[in-house]
């Protein structure tokens, strides 16, 4: 069972159309875990920045919202802990 760590960028193309949603789209179908970090709190903020740049309607917002707090609450996606070990790998991995 394949697991993936999702970052807020492709939380949201889950949940929005935009390039890549296909991808993401198909990894949260297959069997297996969803890794987010607290930091997945940034989706609404996306969420709204697409508002106040006119690609989403604030309706649509509250709709989006709505379901990524029930998909965290039906644990569609694991939230870990981050530390400063993590962040130092993740620079590393990214060659930062």
């Amino acid at each position: 069972m394949a697991g993936y760590f999702l970052d807020s960028s492709a939380i949201g193309k889950f949940y929005h159309a935009e390039v890549g949603s296909p991808a993401i789209e198909a990894l949260v179908s297959e069997p297996g875990v969803l890794y987010v970090s607290r930091l997945a709190v940034e989706v609404p903020s996306a969420f709204a920045g697409k508002v106040r740049a006119g690609q989403l309607a604030a309706a649509h917002y509250a709709f989006l919202y709505s379901r990524f707090r029930l998909d965290l609450r039906r644990k569609l996606f694991r939230i870990v802990a981050m530390n400063a070990g993590h962040f130092r790998e993740a620079e590393h991995l990214i060659g930062a």
